[in-house]
């Protein structure tokens, strides 16, 4: 991996786990990032699996997000209340959707036209990741008081790709923002 490999890496880490904290924070619960477990996913309670893919040109990421219920149930829109199982499953599919989202519009900050892919949802019960020696995964393992959720991140890089500066709007604030973008 090069310096450059790396450099990438943890920039599109740290937007990542930026856009993890805000998703929770729109939904009223604070998550707290902490070292990431090992290899094993779906610990205690039943985990919701989403998986959404982001492709643009000369990259390629697939955004994981693993949530027990207890989190996923915290997390549900004030107005409405979780009946069924299938609730949940939805949710936790329009989280993987938002967290896309938020991704997407720092990627596009930064120069990057990105086509965001649809969300699906598995449920497990122990899972373990088969290594990829193409792509550098990251994970980031959040907890609250209300559960936790583990988040990972694979990611491709063509070897000439390069992130531009996040461009700024004339008064110095951020020209993208959630919702500011016309999708269709």
């Amino acid at each position: 991996m090069t310096a450059n490999d790396v450099a990438l890496s943890q920039r599109v880490g740290a937007m990542y786990v930026a856009a993890c904290e805000e998703i929770f924070a729109a939904y009223g619960v604070g998550i707290q990032l902490h070292e990431p477990l090992t290899d094993s996913l779906g610990q205690g309670t039943a985990s919701y699996v989403s998986l959404i893919g982001e492709d643009g040109h000369d990259f390629s990421l697939t955004l994981v997000l693993i949530s027990d219920d207890a989190l996923l149930a915290a997390s549900y829109p004030a107005i409405l209340t979780p009946e069924m199982a299938i609730d949940l499953q939805d949710w936790c599919r329009e989280l993987s959707n938002q967290l896309g989202g938020r991704l997407t519009q720092k990627l596009f900050a930064c120069g990057c036209e990105v086509t965001l892919g649809l969300a699906k949802l598995i449920t497990v019960e122990g899972l373990s990741r088969i290594h990829d020696p193409d792509a550098d995964v990251h994970s980031f393992w959040f907890t609250s008081t209300r559960g936790s959720v583990l988040a990972r991140l694979s990611m491709r890089f063509a070897p000439d790709f390069q992130l531009a500066a996040v461009a700024a709007s004339p008064d110095g604030m951020s020209m993208y923002y959630d919702g500011a973008q016309i999708l269709f």
